[in-house]
């Protein structure tokens, strides 16, 4: 990135000389990467541990290090969120957590805002950029060239987000991921947020169980809380109750699993999730 561009991405990102900073990725991963490039440009301390990220270490490195900076995956905080010794004194010093790999719950954010800082979404969008610089388009393809820019110059980067009230943006869901169902468009985080709002759920994933006739029906692999007593059909009940358009319900079914598939950097592998509900429920 030129020179010229680093004090837009300081804004951006909130550091300075006085921040520490922490992530759990390694170099191989853009998190990792990124942590390190911009403590070497801003001159922050940078943290780097030989311990696998699991929450109990995380607030005791931001106890102990006055962490001020963090980014992780989205499943991290999830767990942070979701861990009984979360609180806002063990949290005091982050100003800024960032998170990459996949979106998070709109519970499992103000769950983590309740320790923190900031406000939730308003009203979702694809993402939009604009750097004002001259691109020829991909080469001897001018539908993707149009697909990724439009006639005004704006890149379409397929993320959907939203600005909160402090101006910060949040990447909540791709857009390749939107899925049909009866002639309707849904994206799983919708269904995903609303499941996610029962006490008895840690984790949620939802995915499309494509039928011929009818699209992708919604169905969800759920990870539950220890000593929960929940049953598959109180979930489809509860969407069905929460959800007023029926295109969204759990027409493909729920499957209570003891953990979701993951990559080595903590990102839900939705794919994954899904072979594995398709297999068991093969097998079953």
């Amino acid at each position: 990135m030129a020179a010229a561009h680093l004090v837009t991405v300081k804004n951006l990102i909130y550091l300075g000389s006085d921040d520490v900073q922490y992530a759990p990725s390694t170099l191989d991963w853009l998190t990792g990467l990124s942590t390190l490039v911009t403590a070497a440009v801003f001159g922050t301390v940078r943290l780097i541990s030989s311990e696998m990220f699991s929450t109990a270490h995380f607030l005791d490195i931001c106890e102990q290090h006055e962490v001020s900076w963090t980014i992780m995956a989205n499943s991290h905080v999830a767990m942070l969120a979701n861990c009984p010794k979360t609180s806002a004194q063990k949290l005091r010093s982050l100003k800024h957590l960032l998170f990459a790999g996949g979106h998070c719950l709109v519970a499992t954010l103000k769950k983590m805002q309740s320790f923190l800082h900031g406000s939730g979404p308003k009203g979702l969008g694809e993402i939009l950029c604009h750097n004002g610089q001259p691109w020829s388009g991909y080469v001897g393809n001018p539908q993707a060239t149009a697909e990724m820019r439009d006639s005004a110059g704006w890149y379409h980067t397929g993320d959907v987000g939203y600005f909160d009230e402090d101006h910060h943006l949040h990447i909540v869901e791709r857009k390749k991921d939107m899925l049909k169902y009866l002639g309707m468009m849904y994206y799983p985080h919708e269904v995903e947020e609303v499941i996610g709002q029962m006490p008895d759920v840690a984790e949620v994933c939802v995915f499309g169980i494509f039928r011929e006739t009818e699209g992708d029906a919604a169905a969800a692999s759920v990870v539950l809380r220890s000593g929960s007593k929940l049953d598959p059909k109180h979930v489809e009940q509860y969407v069905r109750k929460n959800v007023s358009v029926q295109f969204k319900h759990l027409h493909g079914g729920v499957q209570f699993v003891p953990q979701l598939a993951k990559s080595a950097n903590g990102k839900v592998n939705r794919q994954a999730v899904k072979a594995a509900y398709l297999r068991d429920a093969t097998q079953s």
